[in-house]
């Protein structure tokens, strides 16, 4: 019994190391993530740069990224300007953020390129809700913007509270460091998400959330919803006149065993916008 132990321990070392200098060879792991502690809770380390790497062997997305002055995955920094008639804010979670693609090849860069007498922030964070979109906008005075889209889903609105990533002392003091020097966990964690919380959602959306909702539309009257799905929830009724599809003529628009926009889908999206704001004329194609 002990050989037998000893032999199948033997072969997970083994396997280990091997899979640590396949990784490192092909570069399936991109640059960890750096984040700073703030009140308690993580946030993005900025102005830095790096590269991200998802998908499994043999097809692997590896994008470059650039977290700019505000915190945000953007090839350009966010500064007060004296008219934001020009703007245009982008808001919403891992599908604003954009590591599935060069940040230069952003939804933002992209409808800039097309047009270049409007400007575009983007505001996103992974993992972020309605009430996350919400907070964003007011606290950057988007009300100033020409126009505001919040990306959103279903699962966005069945929160009712904004979501934040807590820093866990125990965790970061001992198992931090292991995450961080071993490429096969980051590889697992990032493809198959073993280490994550499933987070808590309510079956439907809550009275609370709904009004929550209307006020601040009733209020911010430059607001849009772009729903990330062709086929919209019909819990979302409520907000019905302000949600809008993209019709993604370019395709494939993801990457299919991710389904995070790639380059087509973002190409789509910024279209949509610069029809949306009858700016169709600005495109160069």
């Amino acid at each position: 019994m002990k050989s037998l132990v000893k032999y199948i321990f033997s072969i997970l070392i083994i396997s280990f190391c091997i899979s640590e200098v396949l990784l490192r060879l092909l570069g399936g792991v991109g640059k960890p993530f750096e984040a700073v502690v703030k009140d308690g809770f993580f946030y993005n380390k900025i102005n830095i740069d790096g590269r991200s790497v998802y998908g499994t062997f043999p097809v692997l997305i590896k994008k470059k990224y650039k977290i700019n002055n505000e915190g945000y995955n953007s090839s350009k920094d966010y500064l007060e300007i004296d008219d934001y008639s020009k703007m245009i804010g982008l808001v919403g979670d891992s599908f604003i953020e954009g590591y599935h693609v060069d940040v230069e090849n952003s939804i933002g860069r992209l409808i800039e390129k097309k047009c270049d007498s409007i400007f575009v922030e983007e505001y996103g964070i992974g993992g972020h809700n309605i009430h996350n979109y919400i907070e964003s906008y007011n606290n950057n005075n988007m009300h100033l913007y020409k126009k505001v889209y919040f990306f959103i889903h279903i699962t966005d609105f069945l929160k009712d509270v904004s979501y934040k990533s807590k820093y866990n002392r125990f965790k970061e003091k001992y198992f931090r460091p292991l995450y961080e020097a071993s490429f096969l966990l980051q590889f697992i964690n990032k493809n198959h998400k073993p280490f994550a919380r499933e987070k808590k959602m309510n079956k439907q959306i809550s009275k609370f959330t709904k009004s929550k909702v209307l006020r601040f539309l009733e209020q911010s009257k430059n607001v849009s919803f772009i729903y990330r799905d062709a086929n919209v929830s019909d819990e979302l009724d409520f907000i019905q006149e302000q949600i809008e599809t993209v019709d993604h003529k370019i395709k494939p628009f993801d990457y299919g065993f991710d389904q995070h926009w790639n380059d087509n889908g973002r190409q789509n999206i910024a279209i949509h916008i610069l029809n949306n704001l009858g700016l169709i004329q600005c495109q160069n194609f």
